[in-house]
């Protein structure tokens, strides 16, 4: 719902939709020129308000870890959900539950639509 956005717990990391004020934190995220559907750093902005949350299974989301770190980032909507982290290690000990976290969230959502 917009006036209460969805927050995705998982094992190992916390999901929210991502805001303008992540803007720096995602930063170091990007590729360093636009990649498949991931933008180049100069893009970022129109990015985030493009893909920000308006309900549903849409949006960006920010994939926080335990120490409140913005440690990855993921995209979702058509097809399977887009995945970036700061570090291969981060990535290897979040992506599974994220994966999890997402599919079930995208479950729901689509079970209330």
């Amino acid at each position: 719902h917009l006036l209460n956005p969805p927050e995705i717990m998982t094992e190992t990391a916390w999901l929210r939709p991502a805001l303008q004020k992540d803007a720096s934190a995602l930063m170091s995220l990007l590729p360093v020129s636009p990649e498949n559907i991931w933008p180049g750093p100069e893009a970022l902005a129109s990015f985030l308000e493009r893909h920000r949350y308006r309900g549903g299974a849409t949006g960006l989301f920010a994939v926080v870890d335990e120490l409140r770190r913005t440690v990855g980032m993921a995209l979702i909507g058509h097809g399977a959900p887009q995945l970036r982290f700061l570090t291969p290690a981060d990535e290897q000990r979040h992506r599974p539950s994220v994966e999890a976290g997402l599919g079930d969230f995208r479950a729901q959502a689509f079970k209330e639509s």
